[in-house]
């Protein structure tokens, strides 16, 4: 009996994850072999691509109003003030796209990382 290592698990979750449409679980185990590969800084490179281009997306459309609420906040003497909306929340729609976009980036780490790594036997 063969046993898998670490990456084939991993690619194993996440190929069945976006088969099935749902989320990818991975144990402590798999969670550090993946940090500790060369997927995880790809990953954070596509992340950093991704907020870059957000900021950039942001950065043209004129900012929102912030109007202050009428509730109190804080300890001091007087009352202050507090916005209604956190800054750089994302919508529903938002947060899935992310998501979605997310975990097809971590399965192409994965397949790139797993590629680099299979070698043929004589």
């Amino acid at each position: 009996m063969t046993t898998c290592g670490p990456f084939t698990a991993i690619t194993d979750a996440l190929e069945r994850a976006a088969r099935n449409g749902t989320r990818a679980h991975l144990n402590h185990d798999l969670v550090r072999a993946l940090i500790a590969s060369e997927a995880y800084s790809l990953l954070l490179d596509d992340r950093k691509k991704e907020l870059i281009s957000a900021w950039q997306e942001h950065d043209g459309k004129p900012p929102r109003p912030v109007e202050p609420s009428s509730g109190r906040s804080g300890s001091g003497i007087g009352p202050t003030a507090t916005t209604g909306e956190y800054v750089g929340m994302m919508t529903a729609e938002e947060r899935e796209a992310v998501g979605h976009a997310a975990s097809q980036r971590a399965l192409e780490a994965v397949n790139r990382i797993g590629r680099h790594r299979r070698r043929k036997t004589p």
